[in-house]
């Protein structure tokens, strides 16, 4: 339900940005971001409220699979279940950004920046940005600076990895951008040159 509004309110701002005044624009983005993050919260307290029973099926799965120990085991769990997190967390934030995916909407995301200035609002606008080509370069140091920001939300940081990474798939970066963005974000920089090699295949 969450993601059909989005949508819905998404296709709303995109058709009709040129009759709606600004804070109009700026109401239905804000409420889409918020929808968004509002959906992504209670999936991941029904995911908590569940957790321990989770927990029990990954284990049962990892014994049959043969882990060495009991330490192990328990890495193993808490690895699936903090990538399904990050991975559900990712594709709350696609489904926000991707709706508002418009050059149009720019100076709107901009206004609800103003008024919301918060690690969520800004991962969004990220992500909103880098649905286009040359945008990384644009924008490697509010990306750098974000990062910065982010120290203390680790999925946070992760997803704005994802982002920059998903970039480096759909569009062509100039390699001396690439390397240095992947150098300041941690990202393996030997990935990154596959994927420089296989775009210019």
């Amino acid at each position: 339900m969450s993601f059909k509004l989005i949508e819905v309110l998404g296709q709303i701002a995109n058709n009709y940005y040129g009759s709606l005044d600004g804070e109009k624009k700026a109401d239905i983005l804000e409420e889409i971001y918020s929808l968004g993050f509002r959906g992504l919260r209670a999936l991941f307290e029904d995911i908590e409220e569940y957790l321990e029973a989770i927990q029990k099926e990954i284990d049962n799965l990892i014994e049959k699979k043969g882990a060495s120990t009991k330490v192990d085991k328990v890495k193993i769990a808490n690895k699936l279940i903090s990538e399904f997190m990050e991975l559900f967390a990712f594709v709350f934030v696609k489904r926000i950004s991707d709706s508002v995916a418009s050059k149009n909407l720019f100076p709107t995301t901009n206004k609800v920046m103003e008024r919301n200035q918060t690690p969520a609002a800004e991962l969004v606008n990220m992500a909103v940005r880098l649905n286009f080509p040359n945008e990384l370069t644009a924008y490697k140091n509010k990306i750098t600076e974000l990062d910065k920001a982010l120290t203390k939300n680790y999925i946070a940081k992760k997803l704005l990895r994802f982002l920059v990474v998903e970039h480096l798939y759909k569009f062509d970066v100039k390699f001396s951008d690439k390397q240095s963005i992947c150098d300041k974000l941690d990202i393996n920089i030997t990935r990154t040159k596959q994927i420089y090699h296989q775009k210019n295949q």
